[in-house]
């Protein structure tokens, strides 16, 4: 039992195709850290970086996050707040947050993870962002550029697991598949150390 409650107790979340997402959400007051490299896969090419990301329980089922990715054609910022809607064998979390990635964006997921032994969780959903894109065209009736922010919806099914290698650090791998056509695939592999 006491090595069980910490595998709930969990979080994998990242607002663009927010890697590492789990249900389970930190106790009150606990902290964990991550450390994940990236691959993502986008339509014009590869590209590769590392995700940092901080985890704080607060109070009644409820998590906020932070996250930073450097190393990206465009630096990522973001953050979440996530709440477990429903834990019995399962659990089912719902979360949103904001971020920045070169543009602006609203997140949203469904997660929904389930512990196969006292270490290992497996994990799965869905992530949608919508990104407001700011574009720029040339307008030849006035002579001007003329800026506009074109909204963009996009859609990935994750699945992961994590899995404790000692009773406060954890190796946590996940696919995200995107399922639109702006979604790029990313994939990762990294650690988690639990306070």
């Amino acid at each position: 039992m006491k090595y069980l409650l910490p595998a709930f107790l969990l979080t994998f979340q990242l607002s663009f195709a927010q890697v590492f997402n789990g249900s389970a959400t930190l106790r009150q007051k606990n902290v964990a850290l991550f450390a994940d490299p990236l691959l993502i896969n986008y339509a014009t090419g590869d590209d590769g970086g590392m995700m940092f990301r901080g985890a704080y329980g607060l109070s009644n089922g409820y998590e906020a996050d932070i996250y930073w990715v450097p190393g990206l054609a465009e630096t990522y910022l973001g953050t979440s707040l996530k709440k477990v809607v429903y834990a019995s064998g399962i659990i089912v979390a719902a979360s949103a947050g904001v971020h920045y990635f070169g543009d602006f964006g609203l997140d949203g997921r469904i997660n929904v993870s389930y512990t196969f032994n006292k270490l290992t969780t497996l994990y799965s959903g869905l992530d949608s962002d919508f990104d407001f894109i700011s574009v720029q065209r040339f307008d030849p009736a006035t002579d001007r550029v003329i800026h506009e922010t074109n909204p963009t919806f996009r859609l990935w099914y994750f699945i992961g697991s994590e899995t404790f290698i000692t009773r406060r650090i954890s190796l946590l791998a996940e696919g995200n598949i995107g399922m639109t056509s702006d979604a790029f695939n990313l994939f990762g592999l990294g650690l988690g150390y639990y306070f």
